[in-house]
C-alpha cells in the first residue's frame, strides 16, 4: 500500500513543480515588462523636459532680440506661441517693393543682423558640429539649440499688374514677390554680419557626406497665410520663425548631450 501511494504521488509532485516554475517565469516576465515600461516613461519624461525647456528658452530668445531692436528704434512684434519675430509692412519693404532700398530699411535689417549675432551663439552649433560657444554664459538652462531660422515672405492677395513689377517684370505673382523679399532679407543679413553664416544646426548623423545644416533659410508664401481678412497691411510682412531642435528619441537626446560634453572636454 505504501509503495502504491508513493507511485501515485510522483505525478502530483511533478505537476506541482511545473506549476511553481510557470508561476516563477510569469513573475519574471511581469518584472521585465514593468522595467521596460518604467524605462520608456523615464525616457519620455526626459525628452518632454527638453522640449518644454526649448520652448521656454525660445520665448526668452525672442524677447531678447526684440529688446535689442527696440533699443535701435526698430518696431517689431513677437508671436511667442509660434516662435516668430514679425516685421510689419514698412519696416523693410514698402508695398510692391522687392528690394531694401531706403536707409531706414537697411538700418533695420542691420540691427536685426546685429541682434542675431549677439543673441544666437549660445543656441547654435559650429562647423565642428559642436556648440558654437561653450563658455560659462552658455551653460545652465541654455542647453537647448535652434534647428532653423526661417525668413518667410508674405504678401496680401492683391494681384500684381499684368507684365509684372515696373522695375522687375519677372516678378508677376505675389509668391515671386514674397520669395524675392525673403531672399533679399537673407542676403542682406549674411552680408551685414558674415558670422551668421557659421551658425549651424546640430547634426546627429555622423557621416563624411553629411555636414551640419545651415541655420538660416528662406521660404515664400505669397498671400496664402494671411493674418487678417480686413486689413491687408497686416498680411504684408516678413516673419522670422525660430524652430528649436527637438530630439525624436532618447537616443538622439543622448547624442546631443555627448556632443555638448565633448566640446567641453576639447
Amino acid at each position: 500500500m505504501n509503495h502504491s501511494r508513493a507511485r501515485h504521488s510522483e505525478p502530483d509532485s511533478y505537476f506541482v513543480s511545473m506549476s511553481d516554475i510557470m508561476i516563477g517565469m510569469l513573475f519574471i516576465f511581469i518584472l521585465i515588462i514593468v522595467f521596460f515600461v518604467f524605462q520608456m516613461a523615464v525616457r519620455s519624461e526626459t525628452i518632454e523636459a527638453y522640449s518644454q525647456q526649448a520652448i521656454k528658452q525660445r520665448t526668452k530668445i525672442l524677447q531678447e532680440i526684440k529688446q535689442r531692436l527696440d533699443q535701435d528704434g526698430v518696431q517689431v512684434q513677437i508671436d511667442e506661441v509660434h516662435g516668430i519675430i514679425r516685421l510689419p509692412e514698412g519696416v523693410l519693404f514698402a508695398s510692391g517693393e522687392p528690394n531694401l532700398t531706403s536707409s531706414k530699411a537697411k538700418n533695420a535689417a542691420h540691427s536685426l543682423a546685429k541682434a542675431f549675432k549677439a543673441v544666437l551663439p549660445c543656441y547654435v552649433f559650429s562647423v565642428q558640429n559642436t556648440p558654437f560657444l561653450s563658455d560659462p554664459s552658455c551653460q545652465g538652462s541654455r542647453k537647448v539649440y535652434i534647428e532653423a531660422v526661417l525668413i518667410e515672405g508674405h504678401t496680401d492677395d492683391d494681384p500684381i499688374r499684368t507684365g509684372g513689377l515696373k522695375d522687375d517684370p519677372k516678378i508677376d505673382t505675389n509668391v515671386k514677390l514674397s520669395a524675392r523679399r525673403a531672399a533679399n532679407t537673407y542676403h542682406f543679413l549674411m552680408n551685414s554680419e558674415p558670422a551668421l553664416k557659421d551658425f549651424l544646426s546640430p547634426q546627429l548623423v555622423q557621416s563624411s557626406n553629411i555636414k551640419s545644416g545651415s541655420l538660416f533659410a528662406v521660404s515664400a508664401y505669397g498671400p496664402s497665410r494671411p493674418l487678417s481678412d480686413i486689413d491687408d497691411s497686416l498680411n504684408r510682412r516678413i516673419d522670422i520663425r525660430l524652430i528649436m531642435f527637438m530630439p525624436n528619441t532618447s537616443e538622439e537626446l543622448s547624442k546631443l548631450r555627448k556632443l555638448i560634453a565633448k566640446s567641453r572636454r576639447d
